[in-house]
């Protein structure tokens, strides 16, 4: 929500993450879609998935609905995007941490933070992320 109330509004979308690391899911952009439209303003993304946020909002205004992030579905997509940066060994509260911010595709329709399955996970540390996935089945 805006500080003061204005004709010229500014906003910089940057999430609950540190250092700009998140990525808003399907949730959180359908109310920040809702919140814009109400004020007629325009918004200007801001952080590591900035662009594909700004594209899959711009996709739903236009169609209604929601585009995947990745090309898979369930585990598949979880893997494709702890794949792409994540550090090993980790710990489940070090992934939870430093990658449950990322948004994946639970189904084709719903797009969630990692950290939903990734809390699932039993304490311990993980060598790789196929130990992940293998204990989240």
């Amino acid at each position: 929500m805006p500080a003061v109330e204005s004709d010229i509004l500014y906003t910089r979308l940057f999430g609950h993450g540190e250092h700009n690391l998140y990525q808003f899911d399907d949730a959180e952009l359908l109310k920040i879609d809702t919140s814009t439209k109400e004020r007629r303003q325009d918004n200007v993304f801001h952080g590591a998935r900035m662009y594909l946020d700004a594209a899959r909002l711009k996709v739903y205004e236009k169609s209604g609905t929601f585009p995947k992030v990745t090309k898979a579905v369930g585990l598949a997509s979880l893997k494709t995007g702890l794949k792409e940066d994540a550090k090993f060994p980790a710990t489940k509260s070090e992934l939870i941490v430093k990658q449950g911010w990322k948004v994946f595709d639970l189904t084709e329709n719903e797009h969630v933070h990692a950290r939903l399955l990734l809390e699932r996970l039993p304490d311990g540390k993980y060598s790789n992320v196929d130990e992940v996935i293998k204990d989240l089945l």
